[in-house]
């Protein structure tokens, strides 16, 4: 009996405490309404309408609360220059000289912004749940989402700082009947996929001259470019306009590249949830390919709530920024599951927060903050090299050895001083997807003759396999005498040349002409200049495949070298370029392994301490540069 009389008092007593938090939320609730309500001042009463518009739709009402409530720290940034920045790129996108020139100093960041709490119109916010809501409910996967993720990822009436506007039905009136067509289905990533793959047929133009807020619903409907944020944007408006639940998520320093980077995530409907990276102008949407090909270190994904885990430094001092921000929120374990590294506590601590860093090739980036007594990060991608960082005198040091995670173990780089290991060294920065452009010249030929419609030809250089480095110094017989040099593509393939150089017992020879076997456009004709230019990474690029450039020298000449470089990122080693080695040592940083003049495309390193993490510094030119570290004598990047 007594034990049923505890039983009884037990739940009693959980029953009134599950009533007490019910009513105390459902005050905290009310409380936040009114106090966001409160600081809208001259513009409560559009906000207070649209409550009353929505009170007998209990959806759509606490839709409204929604949006309302996580409004303070929405704003738009408006300015008369900025308009005239948008009016120019809406016309022709690339500004100009005198333009860059003009704006070159254009920081947007210190423009004033219009909060939407004080400018936000009653009719907007109708018009937007109206829809979201109607359009939500009448789509078959519906029902797999909670209401929390249609308000986070469907719901909202802006994506970032763009302008306000009422732009739902814009892209719902031209994208509906489209993916209707395409697609009959229940899940909402084969519609996407479909509706996605329609809209890169569209277009879009990967440029950016001039940093700018978020360009608008508006502008991205009638003109797409930009970069990846823009292409964010547009598949954020078109996507949810069609409810189908997407976020923009982001990298705030990458292992393996020198900026930032956002991509768009389909919320797929398995438990728990998985989030599907994709950018709409490159691969199509793919399960198999959720995280996407690059490296990412740490994912953080943009809501239109405000986010609380990262708000306990929000009134920190000496925490960086970044980690103060309440629109954002740590998402890895979407990506790559759950693991945690702890951080060894031997560390000498010099203040309450360590840091996971990325090593940008110069500092190290944080991605990630805890607290020094618990030494522990949670949820990092596998096989990406980490430092453990703090914050000290204004700058990111390192207070331990770095790691990775590599089949749910930990290694750590902790150099062995009993054995040395040697390498070959050839590039300072990972081989990147956009250095396709290496195998663009498989199938060219180089051809010289002294006769300009080459009725008669010698060839110098066939190139039947992609190059592995950046330069290539072809030997010509000086007893061949030549007037004319072609240089032919495949016919299915176009011309990319850094430089083609023309040497004659030590000395360069230049052409009188450089023509091709069309007529060149302007720009083309004025970029021929950059093949001789001794910028490596300038590069000259044919507007069309299979095309041949022809080199006139004037009169007849002999050559004993040609040197041939492809377009390329020049992270190779530089021949003539000075370098320097280093080697982590944990908590006492980075140590030297010598200086060397790079005299070949290789450069050659002994006693290097066996499982270090290297860094490959190049003091005369150059800003891309990553650590790796050796396997089987070869360098792996990350």
């Amino acid at each position: 009996m007594n034990i049923l009389k505890k039983c009884i008092i037990t739940i009693i007593t959980i029953s009134l405490i599950f009533v007490f938090f019910k009513y105390k939320n459902k005050d905290i609730t009310e409380n936040s309404i009114d106090s966001v309500l409160k600081d809208a001042h001259e513009n409560r009463s559009e906000l207070e309408f649209v409550l009353t518009y929505f009170k007998d739709d209990s959806i759509k009402y606490n839709a409204a609360k929604f949006l309302i409530q996580n409004m303070s720290r929405h704003f738009s940034i408006t300015s008369p220059e900025l308009d005239e920045i948008k009016e120019i790129k809406y016309n022709k996108w690339h500004l100009n000289d005198s333009d860059k020139t003009k704006y070159a100093n254009f920081n947007y960041n210190k423009l004033p912004k219009s909060y939407d709490l004080k400018e936000i119109k009653a009719s907007l916010l109708i018009n937007n749940i109206n829809l979201a809501v109607d359009v939500w409910m009448s789509r078959p996967w519906h029902n797999k989402y909670s209401f929390d993720e249609f308000c986070e990822y469907v719901l909202p009436y802006r994506v970032g700082d763009e302008p306000l506007e009422d732009w739902r039905a814009l892209y719902y009136n031209r994208y509906a009947c489209i993916l209707d067509s395409l697609y009959k289905g229940k899940d909402p990533v084969e519609a996407a996929e479909k509706i996605m793959t329609y809209i890169k047929q569209e277009g879009f133009d990967n440029y950016t001259d001039i940093k700018l807020p978020h360009l608008g619903a508006s502008f991205l409907y009638k003109q797409r470019a930009g970069y990846c944020r823009e292409n964010c944007d547009i598949a954020l408006y078109v996507l949810r306009s069609l409810g189908i639940p997407v976020a923009m998520d982001f990298y705030e320093s990458s292992p393996s590249y020198n900026s930032r980077h956002f991509w768009t995530a389909i919320i797929d409907t398995c438990h728990p949830r998985k989030s599907i990276a994709f950018n709409y102008t490159e691969d199509p949407i793919n399960r198999d390919r959720a995280t996407g090909s690059r490296r990412k270190g740490k994912v953080y994904r943009h809501y239109y709530s405000n986010q609380t885990k990262l708000a306990d430094y929000t009134f920190t001092n000496n925490v960086p920024s970044f980690f103060k921000r309440q629109d954002i929120a740590d998402v890895t374990h979407e990506y790559f599951g759950h693991n945690s590294i702890l951080i060894n506590n031997h560390c000498i601590f010099k203040n309450p927060f360590i840091y996971l860093s990325i090593f940008n090739g110069n500092t190290f980036d944080p991605i990630d903050i805890s607290h020094v007594y618990t030494y522990q990060f949670n949820n990092i991608e596998p096989e990406v090299i980490y430092f453990p960082t703090q914050y000290n005198q204004g700058k990111m040091i390192a207070i331990d050895y770095p790691f990775l995670i590599d089949k749910n173990r930990i290694h750590r780089f902790v150099p062995s001083y009993m054995r040395k290991v040697s390498a070959k060294i050839i590039r300072k920065y990972p081989i990147r997807n956009n250095l396709q452009f290496l195998s663009t010249m498989v199938g060219s030929t180089i051809e010289i003759s002294k006769f300009k419609d080459f009725t008669k030809t010698d060839t110098l250089k066939n190139f039947d396999k992609p190059m592995t480095t950046n330069t290539l110094l072809i030997n010509c017989k000086k007893s061949t005498e030549l007037r004319y040099l072609r240089y032919s593509a495949k016919e299915n393939k176009r011309i990319e040349l850094g430089e083609l150089r023309f040497y004659n017992n030590g000395q360069e020879i230049f052409p009188d002409t450089i023509w091709a076997n069309h007529r060149l456009g302007i720009i083309h004709r004025k970029n021929l200049k950059l093949i001789s230019d001794d910028d490596w990474s300038s590069f000259y690029m044919a507007d069309r495949n299979g095309e041949k450039l022809i080199f006139d020298f004037g009169k007849n000449i002999y050559l004993d070298s040609i040197l041939f470089i492809p377009r390329n990122d020049d992270n190779f080693i530089h021949i003539g370029d000075n370098y320097e080695l280093f080697y982590h040592t944990g908590a006492k940083g980075w140590k030297s392994l010598g200086k060397q003049k790079a005299n070949s495309n290789i450069l050659y390193y002994d006693n290097i301490p066996n499982n270090s993490i290297l860094w490959l510094h190049n003091h005369t030119r150059g800003k891309e540069e990553r650590c790796f570290y050796l396997l089987n004598g070869q360098q792996v990047f990350i």
